[in-house]
C-alpha cells in the first residue's frame, strides 16, 4: 500500500538524520471504504478495491492504469467516457453506466442508518488537458434509494453551465427556489472573473454539485477545468486554483426531514468552518434508505456531442468525518477574495 510505504521510507530517512519527502496525508483509519487505486486488479480485472465496474465498449468507457500518474506519482486511474457515436444523438438517446460500484457500506458505529446521521466522500481528480464541458450530464456520484420518503438518494453532478437540475455554474433559476447563494459563494461568471459560461465545445469550465436526486435542493457548483487551463481558476470564492491540474474535493450529506439537511463541499480547502460551497436547511429532506448499500462511482453519464472526456481519479474514500489535511497545500482554508479577471483565457459565447 503506498502510504505504508512511504511511511516506512521517511522514517528509514529520519533514522538516518535526514530529512523525507513530503508525501501526501494519510487516508483517515475510520473510514467505511477506499480506494487508493494502486492495484489494478486488487478484487478482480480491472476492478481496483471496488466490487467491480460496469461493461466497458468504445461507445461508453474506457480506463487505464497509471501507475505513476495519479496524485503525487501514485497510481490512478484514467478515464475516458466517448460521446455519442458520430455525434447523431439528440435528448437522452445515448446513456450509460460508467465505472464502478462498491458492494455494501458498513452502518455507522455499529448501528443502523438514521435520520440526522452525515457522511462525506472524498476524491482526487485531474481533468486532462484542454477538456470541453459540454454535450454530457453526469450523475458522478450515486447513493441511496429514490422513492423514499425523504428521498435518500445523493448524486454528486458533473455539469456542464446551465443545465437545469440546478446549481450548475452561472444557474439563473435561484430565484424560483426561494434562495439566492450567498456573496461568500460565486455562481456567476463574472464572479470568477470570466466573461461566459458557453453552451457549447467552446466551454472549458464544468462544476460539480450535490443534489437530492435530480431536485432542485442542491449546493452552488465548485468549477473544475481542464490541466492546461491557464492561468489557473479558483474552484470557488474559497478554495485554491489547482495546482498542476488536480483537485481534491471533499463533499458532506447531512440527512434530514424537510428543512434540516445539508450539503457542504471543499475544494482544495481544508477549512472545515468554511466550506468552499453549502446550502443549509434545504427545504427538501435527504434520507438515508439505502444507505448501508452500495455506491456507484463515476456513475451514470449521458452525452449528445461526438468526442470524449477524460479525468484521472484517485484516493476514493467514504467515511464518517472530514479531513482536515486532505488538500496538501496548506493547513487552512484560503481567505475569500474578490474576483480578478484572469489573462489569456479565451472563451468565445
Amino acid at each position: 500500500m503506498k502510504l505504508l510505504r512511504l511511511a516506512a521510507a521517511g522514517a528509514v530517512l529520519g533514522a538516518l538524520g535526514l530529512q523525507p519527502w513530503t508525501a501526501q496525508p494519510a487516508a483517515q483509519a475510520s473510514a467505511w471504504f477506499r480506494a487508493n487505486f494502486e492495484n489494478l486488479n486488487q478484487t478482480g480485472a480491472g476492478n481496483y478495491n471496488f466490487a467491480g465496474k460496469y461493461n466497458q465498449s468504445t461507445s461508453t468507457w474506457a480506463t487505464d492504469h497509471q501507475s505513476t500518474g495519479g496524485w503525487n506519482g501514485s497510481g490512478g486511474a484514467h478515464v475516458r467516457v466517448f460521446g455519442c457515436p458520430g455525434g447523431a444523438c439528440s435528448g437522452d438517446s445515448h446513456q450509460m453506466n460508467v465505472g464502478w460500484y462498491t458492494g455494501p457500506i458498513g452502518t455507522p458505529l455499529g448501528r443502523a442508518w438514521q435520520l440526522g446521521d452525515t457522511a462525506f466522500i472524498r476524491f482526487r481528480i485531474k481533468f486532462d488537458p484542454n477538456t470541453a464541458f459540454a454535450g454530457f450530464g453526469a450523475k458522478f456520484i450515486l447513493w441511496g434509494n429514490t422513492g423514499t420518503s425523504p428521498n435518500s438518494r445523493w448524486i454528486i453532478h458533473l455539469w456542464p453551465p446551465y443545465e437545469n437540475g440546478g446549481c450548475s455554474l452561472g444557474f439563473e433559476s435561484y430565484s424560483y427556489m426561494g434562495w439566492t447563494p450567498p456573496s461568500s459563494m460565486w455562481w456567476q461568471a463574472s464572479q470568477w472573473g470570466l466573461p461566459a459560461f458557453p453552451r457549447n465545445s467552446t466551454n472549458r469550465f464544468g462544476g460539480f454539485t450535490s443534489n437530492v436526486n435530480i431536485g432542485w435542493s442542491c449546493n452552488p457548483a465548485v468549477l473544475v477545468h481542464g490541466s492546461t487551463q491557464s492561468p489557473a481558476v479558483k474552484p470557488q470564492n474559497t478554495g485554491a486554483a489547482p495546482v498542476n491540474g488536480w483537485y481534491h474535493m471533499q463533499f458532506q450529506a447531512t440527512s434530514g426531514a424537510n428543512g434540516t439537511a445539508d450539503f457542504r463541499t471543499w475544494a482544495n480547502n481544508n477549512s472545515q468552518s468554511t466550506p468552499s460551497s453549502q446550502r443549509i436547511d434545504m427545504p427538501d429532506g435527504l434520507g438515508v434508505q439505502g444507505w448501508d448499500q452500495g455506491i456507484n462511482v463515476v456513475g451514470y453519464w449521458g452525452t449528445e456531442y461526438d468526442g470524449e472526456i477524460g479525468f484521472t481519479i484517485d484516493d476514493f474514500e467514504i467515511g464518517p468525518s472530514f479531513d482536515p489535511t486532505w488538500y496538501p497545500g496548506g493547513g487552512g482554508g484560503t481567505t475569500p477574495q474578490p474576483p480578478t479577471t484572469p489573462t489569456g483565457v479565451r472563451i468565445v459565447p
